[in-house]
C-alpha cells in the first residue's frame, strides 16, 4: 500500500531501506553504490508555458506534484526510470503505439484486447451482441494464422517532421535509437509462449504508393528468461520489422500508420497459452485463482476471463507500452 507526501513546499528526501539493507547497515557493510531516478508520478500535460506569472511558473504545477512514498517491494518500485543521455542536440524520442488501422490488427473492445483460448471462444465472440461480426475484436491464442493480431509501431510520435526516409535516418537510424529488437513481458503463469513477424518483411510503402504491404507471417519467439524485478513474469526477444510506411502524397493511399512522424520499426505479436479447455469441461484452475468464471458478459453465454499486462518495451530507445489482455474461455 502506497501513498503521497506532500511537495509543495521543501523537497522532500524519503529514503527507506529494505530488509536487506537494514541487515547491511547492521553488521555495518551497508554502502550505495548505485540508484535509479524516475518519474512516475509527473503529469508533464501541466506544463504551461501560457501561465500569465511568466515562465518562472511554467513547471510550477509539476514541481509541487505529491510524490510517492518510498516502497520497499521490489515490483513497486520504478516503472519510468530516467535516461542518461549524451547526445545534447537530441530532440525527439521514440514512443510505441499499437497500431489498430491494418487489416489484420486486433481492435480493443472496453479498454483490453481479447485473446480467446480456444476456435470455439473466438466463434462465441464473433456474433451480434459480443465483440461484433467483423471478427475484428479477438485474437486466437496459439495460432499463426487464422487471427488478427496485436500490431506495434515505434516511431516520432510529433508533426514537425515528415515520415520520410531522411527523416527517419537522421532522427532515428543515425541516433542510435532505431530498435532491432524489444522486450515482450508476459505473466508466465498464463502465456507459455510468443509468435513474433519472421522478419523476412517489412511495412513498406513509398510517399507515392497507392497500396501498402503489412506483414503477417508468424514464428515462434525464443525462449523466455525470468524478468528481473517482476514475479511470475517472463521476457522474450523478438525481432523488430523495418517499418518505412512513409507518408502518402497520393490520396489515393490512407495513412495506416499510428504516428504522424517518422517510423521505426513494427511487431505484429500473438500469445500462447495452455488454458484452452473447451466448454463444458471443468476450467482450468487459473482461471478461478486469477480471474473470473461463469461470467455474462454480452448477455450470448457464459465466459471464464483473466485480465493481465503485457509489457512492450524497445531495448534501444527503450520506449515503453503497456498491454491491457483479457485472456477468454467459453465456460
Amino acid at each position: 500500500m502506497s501513498s503521497f507526501l506532500d511537495n509543495s513546499g521543501d523537497i522532500i528526501m524519503d529514503a527507506v531501506l529494505t530488509d536487506l539493507g537494514r541487515r547491511r547497515m547492521a553488521d555495518g557493510s551497508f554502502r550505495i553504490s548505485k540508484f535509479a531516478l524516475g518519474d512516475d508520478e509527473i503529469n508533464y500535460g501541466t506544463y504551461d508555458k501560457n501561465h500569465a506569472s511568466g515562465s518562472a511558473y511554467y513547471d510550477l504545477e509539476i514541481l509541487q506534484t505529491p510524490v510517492f512514498e518510498s516502497v520497499t517491494s521490489v515490483n513497486a518500485s520504478i516503472n519510468y526510470g530516467l535516461l542518461s543521455i549524451t547526445n545534447n542536440n537530441l530532440l525527439y524520442m521514440p514512443t510505441i503505439k499499437v497500431n489498430e488501422n491494418f487489416k489484420l490488427a486486433c481492435k480493443k473492445n472496453g479498454g483490453v484486447y481479447y485473446l480467446a483460448v480456444n476456435g470455439e471462444t473466438k466463434d462465441a465472440l464473433n456474433v451480434a451482441g459480443a465483440l461484433g461480426t467483423a471478427g475484428t475484436k479477438v485474437m486466437l491464442a496459439n495460432s499463426v494464422s487464422d487471427t488478427q493480431l496485436l500490431y506495434l509501431e515505434t516511431g516520432l510520435d510529433t508533426t514537425e517532421l515528415t515520415a520520410n526516409a531522411s527523416n527517419r535516418s537522421t532522427y532515428i537510424t543515425n541516433n542510435d535509437l532505431m530498435d532491432r529488437t524489444c522486450t515482450i513481458q508476459v505473466d508466465n503463469r498464463l502465456i507459455g509462449s510468443i509468435f513474433t513477424l519472421d522478419g523476412s518483411e517489412a511495412f513498406t510503402a513509398g510517399a507515392t504508393d497507392t497500396t501498402a504491404r503489412i506483414p503477417t507471417r508468424l514464428v515462434t519467439a525464443g525462449a523466455p528468461v525470468a524478468t528481473v524485478g517482476l514475479n511470475n513474469y517472463s521476457s522474450f526477444s523478438v525481432r523488430g520489422v523495418s517499418n518505412t510506411l512513409y507518408a502518402p502524397t497520393v490520396t489515393t493511399r490512407t495513412e495506416l500508420s499510428s504516428f504522424s512522424g517518422p517510423r521505426g520499426i513494427g511487431l505484429g505479436l500473438n500469445f500462447g497459452t495452455g488454458l484452452t479447455a473447451a466448454s463444458g469441461v471443468t476450467a482450468p484452475v487459473e482461471f478461478t485463482k486469477y480471474g473470473k468464471t461463469g461470467q455474462n458478459l454480452f448477455g450470448t453465454g457464459n465466459f471464464d476471463y483473466i485480465d493481465t499486462i503485457v509489457y512492450v518495451i524497445g531495448n534501444n530507445s527503450t520506449a515503453t507500452t503497456q498491454i491491457a489482455l483479457r485472456i477468454i474461455r467459453k465456460s
